[in-house]
Formats: structure tokens, C-alpha cells, sequence
């Protein structure tokens, strides 16, 4: 039997799985934590930032295998934090648009059971 999958499920996969893509380019490429870093600081000079501005900037200071169990972790917290991911601002440095759309088509597929 196939089910549909709500909008908000679909999206939580899609960051889910682009985070996954992301902790292993980490392991390859770590300038791309670095990167990420940046990000995060520049949303701190911005002035108040929400939560999440404090949270990745905690996050993003531990050492890069670290970053890399977590950002893919399954909690509430962590799922939250890949709302406002700064890996997800670097474009094609972590996907380019073909692979992105390619992400998004699986994801979107429903769950078989």
C-alpha cells in the first residue's frame, strides 16, 4: 500500500538527506566547515538574530566529525536547526541545481509499505 506524504514530510527528508550529502563533502573538503563558519558570523554582525544564529555557531565550533554526526542527527532540535541551515546558503559549493532536482525528485516519492 502506498501512502501520501505531506509537504512538511517532504521537506524534512530533502534537508535530512542534503545534510547527509553535506557530512560527507565535510569529511573531503574541510574549508567547506570553515565556509559554514563564516556564514554563521556574518548572520551574528547582522545584529539580533533568533536562536538558531547561537545554536549553529555552538554546533559549527566543535571539531568537523562532530559537525558531521550531528548535522544529520534525527531529534527535534537538530531538525529544527535544518531550517536554517548555513550549509544550505554556500549553493553550489555543497549541490549544484541538476543534483538538488534530483534530491528533491526522490524525496519526494512516497513511502511503500
Amino acid at each position: 500500500m502506498t501512502t501520501t506524504v505531506n509537504r512538511e514530510t517532504i521537506n524534512d527528508r530533502f534537508k535530512l538527506a542534503f545534510h547527509r550529502m553535506v557530512a560527507r563533502q565535510l569529511k573531503r573538503d574541510p574549508a567547506l566547515l570553515e565556509s559554514a563558519r563564516a556564514v554563521v558570523v556574518g548572520w551574528a554582525s547582522d545584529g539580533p538574530r533568533a536562536d538558531y544564529v547561537s545554536e549553529w555557531a555552538e554546533l559549527l565550533a566543535r571539531p568537523a566529525g562532530e559537525v558531521r554526526k550531528a548535522i544529520v542527527g534525527r531529534s527535534e532540535d537538530l531538525k529544527r536547526l535544518r531550517i536554517s541551515s548555513p550549509f544550505s546558503v554556500l549553493g553550489d559549493r555543497v549541490m549544484d541545481d541538476a543534483a538538488r532536482m534530483k534530491l528533491w525528485r526522490i524525496v519526494k516519492k512516497p513511502f511503500v509499505t
